[in-house]
C-alpha cells in the first residue's frame, strides 16, 4: 500500500519516503532481498518448509508456521523495513499456487 499523504519518513504501510532516492533504495532493497530468496530456496526448503519467512539484507528476520504471528512478529520487530522485506511461504519443491 502507498501513502499518498504528506510523510515525514518511511511508513510501515509501504513505501512512503521524502525523496525519489529513498522510494529508489527501498525498492533496489526489496529486489535483492527477493532476489535472495529465489537463489537460497534449496537450503530454505530444508529449514523453514510449510512457514513464512520474511528477509531483510541477505537474513531470515522473522519466520512462523502460522501467518497472524508471523506478521504480528514482523509489525513488532522489522516495523521500519517492511517495504524492503521479502516475505515468502516456503513450499515443497513440487507444490504449485496458482493466485
Amino acid at each position: 500500500m502507498f501513502d499518498m499523504g504528506k510523510s515525514t519518513g518511511s511508513s510501515a504501510q509501504g513505501i512512503c519516503c521524502n525523496n525519489h532516492d529513498e522510494v529508489v533504495a527501498q525498492i533496489l532493497s526489496a529486489s535483492e532481498n527477493t532476489r535472495w530468496v529465489s537463489e537460497h530456496m534449496a537450503e530454505l526448503r530444508q529449514k523453514y518448509l510449510h512457514k513464512f519467512i520474511a528477509v531483510h539484507n541477505g537474513k531470515i528476520v522473522a519466520s512462523s508456521e502460522d501467518q497472524a504471528s508471523f506478521f504480528r512478529i514482523l509489525r513488532t520487530k522489522e516495523s521500519k523495513n517492511l517495504p524492503m522485506i521479502a516475505i515468502e511461504f516456503i513450499t515443497d519443491e513440487n507444490e504449485r499456487w496458482i493466485l
